[in-house]
């Protein structure tokens, strides 16, 4: 009961909010480590952000890493197929609100096959670039890291280029050059 100044007394309802102190999201496979929950995705599906925190530093804010699959060896005397793209910020500084963000994850591919780009908060993880190959196109294709070139013929053939498209920082490298001999070692 509670009492405003008048000689009645009457009922009041009052509700009280409690906000969390960081945001609420699901999708992907959740895990702990910590203080941190981690939203691990290995297909495409959703990352949904039902409610944003009130701590100033992380009640917005989400640290990201995506990787694009990784490019398919050559065939024949060939070049390594070279790593999907990496992007990371570890500064926890980008930024969500409350909405359902669509994650795209590289499928896997095969051999003489390039990577496919990962994807989510409108960044990409290109996929690696195929390794170069004999019976085909001696260079390692470009991507996230380049393929390796292939070892035979006129060589050496150029690995492909790293980094592409480009990113800042970068999210690969240049795939290894293909030599027509073994190095000594």
């Amino acid at each position: 009961r509670a009492t405003d100044g008048t000689p009645q007394s009457t009922d009041r309802i009052f509700t009280l909010a409690s906000a969390s102190l960081y945001m609420t999201a699901t999708g992907g496979t959740i895990s702990y480590d910590g203080d941190y929950k981690i939203h691990t995705f290995t297909s495409n599906l959703n990352f949904i952000v039902t409610e944003l925190g009130i701590d100033v530093t992380y009640g917005d804010q989400v640290e990201y890493l995506i990787v694009g699959s990784g490019g398919g060896g050559g065939t024949s005397h060939a070049g390594g197929g070279g790593a999907g793209g990496y992007r990371h910020n570890s500064a926890y500084n980008q930024a969500v609100t409350v909405q359902t963000y669509t994650v795209v994850v590289g499928d896997t591919v095969g051999i003489g096959t390039s990577g496919n780009a990962s994807s989510v908060f409108g960044l990409s993880a290109a996929g690696g670039g195929k390794g170069g190959s004999y019976l085909s196109v001696l260079a390692g294709d470009s991507g996230g890291s380049g393929g390796g070139g292939a070892s035979w013929a006129s060589g050496p053939n150029a690995g492909g280029a790293g980094n592409t498209p480009i990113t800042s920082p970068v999210q690969g490298y240049a795939g290894g050059l293909g030599l027509r001999t073994a190095p000594a070692y």
